[in-house]
């Protein structure tokens, strides 16, 4: 196994940024398409309205029907598809730059709080924080962190992993942890994967 538990030291924060930014962003395409696709519906329909009723008071001969489209002229259905070929790609464009736009403050932020999260669990007693690097790379591949209040009984962890075996030994490794410091009661919570692109 080329993969090694470090304790986190503050020279190591950048090495950390870097994979809040990779762990928040692995599904960032996904997200935003289905939300382009989700939210953008509504707007969607509001333009092709708009084309169905700029094309129907233009023109005064109707020779083409059809059940959810009705008294469209032949000569300008070209015009129509062309419209609405348009405006769905114009409109999917642009909202998919300004949902990456908001996504991308939104994992800005997510990362300052997890630095934040970070720094004060180093800095508590009977709190660790713990990443899992590849010896090769030197690139941190999942951190855990575990608070305990001073004195308490009860700890938790936080945990951001790259795959579901990390987790499981970053996990491992707080929990041996807090039973050596007398902590009886582990909670675990994770991360998100990332931001809900949509606000």
């Amino acid at each position: 196994m080329t993969n090694t538990i470090h304790d986190f030291t503050p020279a190591q924060q950048k090495n950390v940024d870097r994979f809040c930014r990779d762990f928040y962003t692995k599904d960032k395409t996904h997200l935003l398409v289905n939300a382009v696709l989700h939210r953008g519906k509504k707007w969607w329909s509001y333009g092709v309205v708009a084309i169905v009723a700029h094309l129907y008071t233009g023109h005064g001969l109707w020779t083409f029907t059809t059940p959810w489209l009705t008294k469209i002229p032949t000569a300008s259905t070209p015009v129509f598809l062309v419209e609405l070929t348009v405006w769905s790609m114009g409109l999917g464009i642009a909202w998919y730059a300004w949902l990456s736009h908001l996504y991308g403050s939104q994992v800005n932020e997510r990362i300052r709080k997890l630095a934040g999260d970070i720094d004060q669990a180093h800095r508590q007693p009977h709190t660790n924080v713990w990443l899992m690097k590849d010896t090769k790379s030197t690139r941190v591949l999942g951190v855990v962190i575990l608070n305990c209040d001073g004195g308490a009984e009860e700890g938790q962890i936080k945990v951001a992993a790259m795959g579901s075996r990390i987790e499981l030994a970053l996990v491992q490794r707080a929990i041996q942890f807090a039973r050596q410091q007398g902590i009886k009661v582990v909670t675990q919570e994770h991360w998100n994967t990332g931001p809900t692109p949509l606000l």
